[in-house]
């Protein structure tokens, strides 16, 4: 026997509502969908006023530093994308030019750090170029420190006065690039990973007031 709806007399129908957990799982599957349509569809439309085979890649800065007591770190893009920020730094104005507007990172209770993807116009968007940045640090904001690819792709850094933009020497300021690769961790994108760590030979106080 069956009542007015079809559904057998004397059985209850149940329905099982979808679990929190997956619901919050699909909620945030859909954002993340969502910004990475708005970013494609950002691509896209910036492309299409870019001429010839130019388009866009995407670059990243990952750290971490040992002594996570630091408050701010400070980057900036180096301007000159694809080249070296020790090759073209000697002067004052040239460090002007190479270093565009800072952003600030703040490391986690752990010391780490990243920014967001950065898009950058590439005429190889499959294969970008190696990144360099140009870093400050809330504890030593009398530095700047260029960290960028040298030779055969590897990591190097060099440290600047910043009010004289004069070439300092690393080995007496705060901190130690004391690692940093690249990686492509897939197509049209590039990632440096650094390590820092604080120097003990550095004849100033560094500590983060």
């Amino acid at each position: 026997m069956r009542s007015a709806d079809g559904a057998p007399v004397g059985r209850r129908r149940v329905t099982s509502p979808r679990p929190l957990a997956t619901s919050l799982a699909h909620q945030q599957a859909r954002r993340r969908r969502g910004k990475i349509g708005g970013r494609i569809a950002a691509l896209l439309a910036s492309s299409a006023v870019v001429s010839g085979c130019d388009s866009f890649g995407a670059v990243q800065l990952r750290g971490r530093v040992e002594d996570a007591s630091v408050r701010e770190i400070r980057y900036a893009l180096d301007r000159d994308y694809g080249q070296s920020p020790l090759d073209m730094a000697s002067s004052r104005e040239a460090l002007e030019r190479k270093a565009g507007a800072y952003e600030s990172l703040f490391p986690d209770a752990e010391g780490h750090f990243s920014t967001a993807d950065l898009l950058v116009l590439t005429s190889i968007p499959l294969h970008p170029p190696l990144p360099a940045f140009w870093l400050t640090f809330s504890n030593e904001q009398s530095v700047v420190y260029g960290v960028g690819p040298v030779r055969y792709g590897t990591v190097d850094y060099a440290t600047f006065d910043v009010e004289t933009r004069a070439k300092l020497d690393r080995n007496l300021t705060c901190w130690i690039v004391r690692s940093g690769r690249f990686t492509r961790p897939e197509v049209g994108r590039v990632v440096l990973s650094i390590v820092l760590v604080p120097n003990p030979a550095a004849m100033k106080d560094c500590s983060d007031q």
